[in-house]
């Protein structure tokens, strides 16, 4: 259980897109005023003041948008305390994933690529993708994934350039096929098709040459292993190694963006959560069309960010549970000596001290709830992470109100099904649900249930 990060690519930017962080976080701006010495560019004036006709070149909209995306995880590193050789590990990040050019700040955010690296391929990208002007592009709203590929197939340089969500794909290829393509894709079933205002057929064949140039620059360039996963646009697979990432970097240009895999494969890696960092929330939209039940957040300011530090702080004091018999010890000193296990940033620690003391102040409660939602499935068969699972999800909601109280013991139960799936999760599932009937339905409304 943990959280994704996922970067938006171009298409996101929008006027004054770095403006709040910058204000706000000092480590954001200065993450802005490096980019500007490294680029060459006015990056600051971009991200926080250029309308939005210059910002639709592609030149420009790379390194900008690359830019916010890095002064957002400046922001993010400067509200949790973490230094510059910290791992995003630290706030239960388990993999990052970058929608094609937010693929290079996902490398950043996993140390696999410096600040300066990443913004020199983004340059050079952007120019070379801008130089590329054969080709177009299209959106086919509606259509499902397989039609769309057949079609494409029939027609030369015709190809999906990005498969986004269900419903929503973008095609990639010679103008003329693309027009050829469009009545017929109407035809299969897609609602619309709707050309898009960039300068070239990116992730296409067409984009060869650029591809070719931009591939020598990785392979000369540093690049190391990464410190959590990189999913990777290409393959939506888990990203571990320098030359996964370099390979991966070397081929984007040309190949499709698979990002609906890539938002399933974070979320078969475990994330239950995830968090967009950057312009816009695009990525958010998709992934919302794409899975259910886990969380969806998108962080634009440093004040956004605090989404990020409660639900570590809640993992914390799942974590916690593991590590001490709590229970039977709620004392201060154990509540301090598993803060200080957990390894807990300096700027969370007072919040991270109520957490796992309210949880375990909680936990006979719990015990007993549990009990009640499963009083023929003997408690202490449940494996140790089960029992956090739900004893967390529990002591959220526990208070005077019973309704708040019932709510928390269906979605910790929910949460097990979904979590572990199996014989045992949907036993308890009905334990729960069967011990709320009992306390509120009437008998005589209950068969009906």
């Amino acid at each position: 259980m943990g959280r994704g990060l996922i970067f938006p690519g171009q298409g996101s930017q929008a006027p004054g897109m770095a403006k709040a962080i910058a204000n706000e976080s000092p480590a954001a701006l200065a993450s802005l005023l490096r980019a500007e010495r490294i680029t060459g560019l006015p990056i600051l004036r971009l991200c926080t003041e250029a309308p939005d006709g210059e910002l639709r070149r592609t030149d420009v909209a790379q390194p900008a948008i690359l830019a916010t995306e890095l002064a957002v995880l400046a922001g993010v590193r400067e509200t949790f305390g973490l230094e510059e050789d910290d791992s995003l590990a630290r706030l239960n990040v388990l993999a990052v994933a970058g929608h094609s050019l937010g693929e290079f700040c996902a490398c950043v955010a996993a140390q696999s690529l410096t600040e300066e690296t990443a913004l020199r391929f983004v340059c050079e990208r952007g120019r070379l993708m801008a130089e590329a002007r054969a080709g177009a592009m299209a959106a086919v709203l509606g259509g499902e994934a397989d039609a769309v590929a057949a079609i494409c197939a029939t027609l030369a340089g015709l190809v999906i350039a990005n498969d986004n969500a269900p419903g929503q794909i973008v095609i990639s290829g010679p103008p003329a096929a693309i027009s050829e393509a469009t009545p017929r894709l109407l035809e299969a079933g897609a609602r619309r098709v709707v050309p898009l205002n960039v300068s070239g057929a990116f992730h296409s064949p067409l984009m060869v040459a650029a591809q070719s140039a931009f591939a020598t620059l990785v392979a000369e360039a540093e690049i190391r292993e990464p410190r959590v996963a990189v999913v990777g646009n290409t393959n939506a697979r888990a990203l571990t190694s320098a030359a996964e990432v370099r390979a991966e970097l070397g081929m984007q240009m040309t190949a499709p963006v698979r990002w609906r895999e890539s938002v399933l494969s974070l979320v078969e890696m475990g994330a239950t959560s995830l968090i967009e960092c950057g312009p816009g929330e695009v990525l958010i939209g998709l992934a919302r069309r794409t899975v259910s039940g886990i969380a969806l957040h998108a962080i634009h300011t440093r004040k956004d960010a605090g989404v990020l530090g409660t639900a570590y702080v809640r993992e914390l004091a799942l974590q916690a549970l593991y590590e001490a018999d709590a229970t039977d010890h709620p004392a201060p000193v154990v509540i301090e000596r598993l803060v200080e296990a957990l390894n807990v940033p300096f700027a969370l620690r007072e919040e991270a001290r109520h957490s796992v003391a309210r949880v375990v102040r909680n936990l006979p409660r719990v015990d007993d709830e549990i009990a009640i939602g499963a009083p023929a499935w003997p408690v202490h068969q449940m494996a140790r992470v089960e029992r956090g699972i739900l004893r967390l999800a529990l002591s959220e909601g526990i208070g005077d109100n019973a309704a708040t109280l019932d709510r928390a013991s269906i979605d910790g139960a929910l949460e097990l099904a979904r979590t572990f799936g199996g014989e045992t999760s949907v036993k308890f599932v009905n334990g729960v649900l069967s011990s709320l009937a009992e306390r509120h339905v009437p008998p005589a409304q209950r068969a009906a249930l």
